[in-house]
């Protein structure tokens, strides 16, 4: 009987021993999981802010190019200002287009004027228009010279009050007095200044030119081919150059552009 008793309590020994075992197990295991589903959550908490941070980082990089863009389009728009100033660049070269290029014209008008003279020389040279220096040149008017050329010497002008270089003569003479053209030649020009009033340009040839002012009544022009001793002109009242002088006729001799004593050429 005692012997069944301790067997017994030997085997409630057991499943009691067997029983803590199996509910320590339990308890390790569900421990086990729990730590399994905390280091879970864990991650896929860490794996939400990696993804919300990469979201974020999306969303600021979308913004900047959207900047970027916006400024680009800032700085180079493509529209009505870019236009508007294609379209007045094309307006001012079309403007320009449309200008007429005087520089040529006025070069041209120029060339034309320094030709007027060569051609009328040359014109001269092929008639036969080549003055003599032996035979000299005819007097325009009858008179006495009142103020003399001097190239080196200064002259004294009475009117001015100062003494100057002259580059021509004076030939006393009355107002209506008529003008003679002194050589054979063509008119290269007709003036009217202060200094010398009517004045008219004749080339004789040979490379001379001679000068004849204070005129009234010229009855030539320019590009007329004028003969020896054929009338011009007449004496005009004296400018204000030469009003102490008195009336005269101003005479002067130019031989390649350089002034000559045309007391040396008159005979």
């Amino acid at each position: 009987m005692l012997k069944s008793k301790s067997f017994y309590v030997s085997i409630a020994s057991v499943l009691c021993a067997l029983l803590v075992v199996g509910i320590t197990s339990m308890a390790i295991n569900s421990g086990g999981d729990n730590e399994a589903e905390d280091d879970k959550s864990y991650l896929e908490s860490d794996n939400k802010e990696d993804k919300d941070e990469v979201l974020d980082i999306s969303g600021e990089i979308g913004a900047k190019e959207n900047e970027t863009e916006e400024v680009v389009q800032n700085e180079f728009p493509i529209g009505d200002e870019t236009n508007g100033d294609n379209k007045e660049i094309e307006k001012e070269e079309s403007e320009t287009n449309k200008k007429p290029d005087t520089s040529k014209k006025n070069t041209k008008n120029n060339k034309d004027n320094i030709d007027a003279k060569t051609k009328a020389e040359t014109t001269m040279v092929n008639k036969g228009l080549t003055f003599n220096e032996e035979n000299g040149l005819v007097w325009p008017v009858n008179g006495d010279v009142i103020m003399s050329f001097s190239a080196d010497e200064m002259v004294y002008y009475e009117t001015l009050g100062q003494f100057m270089k002259s580059d021509k003569i004076l030939i006393e003479a009355s107002v209506g007095d008529k003008v003679k053209a002194c050589a054979e030649g063509i008119v290269t020009d007709i003036t009217d200044t202060r200094q010398t009033g009517k004045t008219v340009t004749m080339s004789i040839g040979s490379g001379y030119d001679v000068v004849y002012g204070e005129l009234d009544n010229v009855t030539v022009k320019k590009g007329d081919k004028v003969k020896s001793g054929q009338i011009i002109g007449t004496v005009s009242t004296p400018s204000g150059y030469y009003s102490k002088e008195g009336t005269n006729l101003y005479f002067k001799v130019v031989q390649n552009d350089v002034p000559v004593n045309p007391m040396y050429l008159l005979k």
